[in-house]
């Protein structure tokens, strides 16, 4: 039997402006970190290049920041800052740099009972952007060169057109 949907809902999901809400495993996931080498505030700290998540070839469907509990289990020695989270921007921007879209770095966390969002993703559909274009900018100082940022960006590849 056909299940019964909204045609709002069925244009809604057609046009990528939203999405069941269920578990995101199913998508690939990569974790990038960025390190400050210095600690400057109002400073763009450019991610490095990554052409897997660039928009030719990936839409990026979440982002996650990773809290300290759960970079401590990956044993990396550094430390997430997350009383910075309120001062970080996220940037992210196409080929000519032009910003596409700025996230505060609170809607990333998933976990903090201060800053996140209550456990749900920040869902994304980003598909003109240039991952090494992208950048996190803080307003505030307060964190130093040990620290990192750490994220988890969730991609679905672009299927290569054949008509091309």
């Amino acid at each position: 039997m056909k299940r019964v949907v909204s045609p709002l809902i069925e244009h809604f999901t057609k046009k990528n402006m939203c999405r069941d809400f269920t578990a995101i495993e199913g998508e690939r996931c990569v974790m990038v970190n960025i390190t400050f080498p210095t600690a400057n505030y109002q400073q763009s700290y450019y991610f490095q290049p990554n052409p897997v998540l660039d928009g030719e070839n990936a839409i990026i469907t979440s982002l996650q920041f990773i809290s300290n509990s759960e970079l401590s289990n990956i044993n990396t020695g550094q430390t997430n800052r997350v009383a910075n989270l309120a001062t970080g921007v996220l940037y992210i921007s196409n080929l000519r740099k032009s910003v596409i879209a700025t996230l505060p770095l609170t809607i990333l966390n998933r976990t903090d009972t201060n800053f996140g969002t209550s456990g749900k993703p920040c869902w994304t559909w980003f598909t003109d952007h240039v991952w090494q274009n992208c950048y996190i900018e803080f307003t505030n100082s307060g964190f130093s060169t040990t620290d990192v940022c750490s994220l988890l960006v969730y991609y679905v590849p672009r299927v290569a057109d054949k008509n091309k």
